[in-house]
């Protein structure tokens, strides 16, 4: 496992930014030095027992998992039919539900929008 958070002489803590990706498609070490305030939260969680993983996200909550993302196209809801919105709904939801084959295409894309907000 890739450690994440690594302490330097004078103190500072710096951290790896780009640990997500495949050690074999690294071609560079990207790290930051965190903030006193982010050093504050740092401590608290690592007092916590989370792990480094665990507490990259919760100093960057802005930024995907992209271990855990699947690869995505992005393609306009209007080429869909009812069918892939039905199963891209049933996925949001992680459940089937055979009552939404009777909603109107129109009806399903606002409820696919609704649920991805």
């Amino acid at each position: 496992m890739t450690k994440i958070y690594h302490t330097l002489e004078d103190g500072e803590i710096v951290e790896l930014r780009n640990w997500i990706m495949e050690p074999s498609t690294r071609d560079c070490v990207i790290v930051r030095s965190l903030r006193k305030d982010d050093r504050a939260k740092f401590h608290d969680l690592a007092n916590a027992g989370l792990t480094d993983s665990q507490i990259f996200f919760g100093l960057n909550p802005h930024m995907l998992d992209l271990r855990k993302a699947r690869r995505a196209v992005e393609v306009p809801l209007e080429i869909l039919d009812k069918k892939q919105l039905v199963w891209l709904i049933e996925n949001r939801i992680g459940e089937k539900m055979e009552s939404l084959d009777r909603l109107s295409k129109r009806d399903l894309v606002k409820l696919f929008l609704t649920l991805s907000k």
